[in-house]
């Protein structure tokens, strides 16, 4: 079969190649892949600016597909499901972690497309239990879109966004625009989205999924502006999504005393934190790391049941084999979501 291998540490080192089906276990199924999404943290690897992987591996880590194989004590699972992939493969499923619904935080969980042979690929094995349904008025193509599951995982189990709080986030890729919607299901007024001068297209998408206001960075006073919307409180919660040293600062900046600034974008190196500030002001500081399984649960009802638009978000689809188009395109900054078939 043909999958896309990251060969090596480093910039590039990326290769579609021919390699052996995989074979699935007693436990685990073989999926035929119909969408792999591509993530920021593929377009990283790619680059070179992440080293969180294990090479030789196939990248693909937003994954739908069809069973095609199950192994022998599977249950509860068929030949010709459609489904998609939880990302906490092989969490032991025994720690303190597991046994209270914090499976994204046990220490054994490996991580599929990184630590594991991934989904850019014709078929990948997983473990039955990460099998989620996908519901038939759902595409495939949606249902790829695992991302969703971090932004749930941000707004409602790391925040507390209450009606009328005050909303704003930096970064209008995808995850950021499902905040931003997540954030007007809750009630949330006003949303402020905040990226740079080459996101004006996402920026207008942000308008058009509910943002009360969006701004350029490098054409505004970002904190001025917010305290003006806030009455000179300050925002409730802000999000950071961008991976921004610089954003991050201004988040801390921008959020009231007792607010708080929920970390998504991953910053690659150290940083000076203004730590006397976040005391004085008690606000407080959350990390986000991936999702669990009730995030997916909640993410397939609220797709199913249209309240979260996702199949605008997706701006490209490839064949496998144009998989460099497809990241060069990404690169540039011209697509939100962009697929890969195989």
């Amino acid at each position: 079969m043909k999958a896309l291998v990251k060969t090596d540490y480093g910039p590039g080192n990326l290769e579609l190649l021919d390699v052996e089906t995989p074979r699935h276990g007693d436990d685990e199924v073989l999926l035929a892949v119909k969408s792999a999404a591509i993530c920021g943290s593929d377009i990283e690897r790619y680059t070179g600016h992440n080293r969180m992987y294990k090479p030789p591996v196939t990248l693909g880590h937003e994954i739908a597909g069809v069973v095609h194989e199950i192994g022998g004590s599977v249950k509860g699972v068929k030949v010709g499901d459609r489904v998609a992939v939880e990302a906490n493969v092989y969490a032991c499923g025994r720690c303190w972690y597991c046994r209270s619904g914090h499976e994204n935080l046990c220490a054994s969980r490996v991580g599929i497309g990184y630590d594991v042979n991934g989904g850019f690929a014709e078929f990948v094995k997983v473990p039955a239990d990460m099998l989620i349904s996908v519901p038939d008025n759902i595409s495939f193509e949606v249902a790829s879109l695992a991302d969703i599951y971090v932004a749930i995982h941000a707004v409602v189990d790391r925040s507390v966004i209450r009606s009328g709080d005050a909303v704003i986030i930096f970064g209008p890729g995808f995850l950021g625009l499902s905040i931003a919607q997540l954030c007007r299901l809750q009630g949330a007024d006003p949303i402020v989205v905040i990226g740079l001068k080459k996101d004006e297209a996402r920026l207008q998408k942000a308008s058009e999924l509910g943002a009360t206001a969006t701004l350029i960075a490098e054409e505004t006073d970002v904190a001025d502006h917010v305290m003006q919307l806030t009455r000179g409180r300050g925002a409730d919660t802000a999000f950071e999504v961008s991976g921004s040293h610089t954003a991050l600062l201004a988040a801390i900046e921008i959020v009231r005393r007792g607010g708080a600034v929920t970390m998504i974008g991953v910053q690659s190196e150290t940083i000076e934190v203004p730590m006397l500030d976040v005391i004085m002001r008690q606000i407080s500081l959350n990390g986000v790391r991936s999702y669990t399984w009730s995030n997916c649960e909640l993410g397939m009802r609220y797709i199913s049941e249209g309240k979260l638009r996702l199949d605008h978000f997706i701006t490209h689809e490839f064949p496998l084999e144009q998989w460099r188009e497809a990241f060069d395109l990404l690169i540039a900054g011209k697509g939100t979501k962009v697929v890969l078939k195989p």
